[in-house]
């Protein structure tokens, strides 16, 4: 398996992967909001990084951080276009996404950005996924490892993560991992780690 930097033309299968595995509203609006997201985080290379796992010519595992996350923050409002406004509409009114949902996701958005700026320097994760078919095989843990290598040559040394209360898959892996819980916001826990305690 090779860990690298991901491709605009790796996007159309991190999509797929990120609308199976991540039950978020990004998810739930679809594919075009999907794909205009790592998009535009790819034009971006400056303040995010983007990598992928590769196994056999097939991403299997995606992971997304970003270094600024104010900045990012701006830059994914661009995000909405009225297809993608269309596409939100579609999916509150065929039930795939609760106007409660959405505003949490908004209001977490919102407040972790104004609590952040108390925050030393930090990387935010923003997406690690791994394909339901090769999960618990160690991808997520090495697309992590890369992360914290390619890190080790910059002055950040804290990496946030934030993750549905409910979802104890993804707790049990970053405790694994090294993260610690930081505060709850809204309905999701927000974990750190130091880097150099990898």
């Amino acid at each position: 398996m090779i860990i690298r930097e991901m491709r605009r033309l790796d996007i159309e299968a991190v999509s797929l992967i990120h609308k199976k595995t991540i039950p978020g509203p990004g998810s739930k609006i679809g594919k075009r909001f999907l794909i205009k997201f790592y998009n535009l985080l790819l034009s971006n290379p400056k303040d995010n990084i983007s990598l992928v796992a590769e196994l056999d010519g097939k991403i299997v595992g995606i992971l997304v951080a970003t270094r600024n996350y104010p900045n990012t923050k701006k830059l994914l409002n661009k995000i909405y276009s009225p297809e993608v406004f269309i596409d939100t509409l579609k999916a509150i009114f065929l039930g795939k996404l609760g106007i409660k949902e959405l505003y949490n996701h908004y209001r977490f958005s919102s407040q972790f950005e104004t609590k952040s700026l108390t925050f030393n320097p930090f990387i935010a994760i923003l997406t690690l996924a791994v394909d339901k078919s090769f999960q618990r095989k160690g991808i997520g843990r090495q697309l992590l490892v890369r992360l914290i290598r390619d890190l080790s040559r910059e002055k950040i040394k804290l990496i946030m993560v934030d993750t549905l209360l409910e979802n104890q898959q993804a707790l049990g892996f970053y405790n694994k991992m090294g993260f610690r819980s930081k505060f709850q916001l809204v309905d999701s826990w927000v974990l750190e780690k130091v880097v150099s305690s990898m």
